[in-house]
């Protein structure tokens, strides 16, 4: 038909992570979130609580991280990649994506960078 929009298909690749299907570039979403140990809510540094950990999930259902989680993919033991809605609040103990909190932001504690010897003219 004239004038009507072509349709292309997308093509999405998946991989297996934690034993659940996730697009190909989940897994380094997952990996990045784990460097993520603190949160700041309202100035305030709290350490994010680990899948598994969270009391307000365990009361509701004491099995629940026997499963990978159902919104992110990580295993017990693993911190929720950013905006997951199982991720518990470390300073309300509810739902961080729809607590009263005001979260400044996650905090990156990355590890220390690598030095690399200078280059010198002898050694170029």
């Amino acid at each position: 038909m004239e004038g009507s929009p072509t349709h292309r298909a997308i093509s999405i690749e998946f991989v297996s992570y934690n034993g659940v299907d996730v697009v190909k570039t989940w897994p380094a979403e997952i990996v990045a979130a784990q460097g993520l140990l603190e949160i700041e809510i309202e100035g305030q540094l709290f350490p994010r609580v680990a899948y598994g950990q969270e009391p307000f999930w365990a009361e509701v259902n004491p099995t629940y991280a026997s499963n990978p989680c159902h919104d992110c993919g990580i295993v017990a033991g693993q911190l929720h990649v950013p905006d997951c809605d199982v991720e518990q609040c470390p300073r309300c103990q509810t739902q961080l994506i729809t607590c009263p909190c005001t979260i400044t932001s996650p905090v990156q504690n990355e590890p220390d960078p690598v030095l690399e010897p200078e280059k010198t003219p002898d050694n170029t």
